[in-house]
């Protein structure tokens, strides 16, 4: 009968070998993934610095490449405003050398209506002009207005070039 008994404690000893085994691959296994994400922490935590390096680089990187296509179209534009510039310069400086031709070409004075228009005289001999005692005009009381120049072409827009820029040598608008 002794040989009956050791079957059965030997049944109870092999179940706990086998509950102790499946713990044990569990602590182990936690154990591991416990190791696992330590690991991944500390490797994540070196690769913070090195990110944010790589981060602040590339920031200055593209700051920088903006900047250069912000002054290109900047450039662009100061071309466009030089030009324009320069075109409004050329139509002055015609304007005014057609004003000194124009001045030399008669006696020193440009050509256009008289600054000093000739003023009645009197038809009384030994009046003065315009001393009263009569009218210098026939059939009026009063002398005829002064002449006045043509007026002035409206002055452009102040955000177009050129605004403000009149020729007196140019057409009846003023302008070259």
């Amino acid at each position: 009968m002794a040989g009956e008994r050791r079957p059965r404690a030997a049944a109870p000893a092999a179940g706990e070998d086998g509950l102790l085994l499946l713990q044990s691959q569990a602590l182990a296994q936690e154990e591991a993934a416990k190791a696992k994400g330590e690991m991944l922490a500390r490797f994540l935590k070196d690769k913070l610095p090195e990110e944010e390096q790589s981060s602040a680089l590339n920031l200055r990187k593209l700051r920088t490449q903006w900047r250069a296509v912000l002054r290109e179209a900047k450039a662009e534009e100061l071309r466009e405003d030089v030009e324009i510039l320069s075109r409004t310069f050329a139509r002055v400086m015609a304007c005014k050398d057609s004003v000194i031709e124009a001045s030399e070409g008669r006696g020193g004075r440009p050509r256009g209506p008289p600054l000093n228009p000739p003023t009645p005289t009197s038809t009384v001999p030994g009046r003065r002009p315009g001393a009263g005692g009569g009218a210098a005009w026939p059939g009026a009381a009063q002398p005829p207005p002064q002449h006045r120049p043509p007026a002035a072409a409206p002055a452009l827009p102040p955000e177009l070039p050129g605004a403000g820029l009149r020729c007196p040598a140019g057409g009846p608008d003023g302008r070259v």
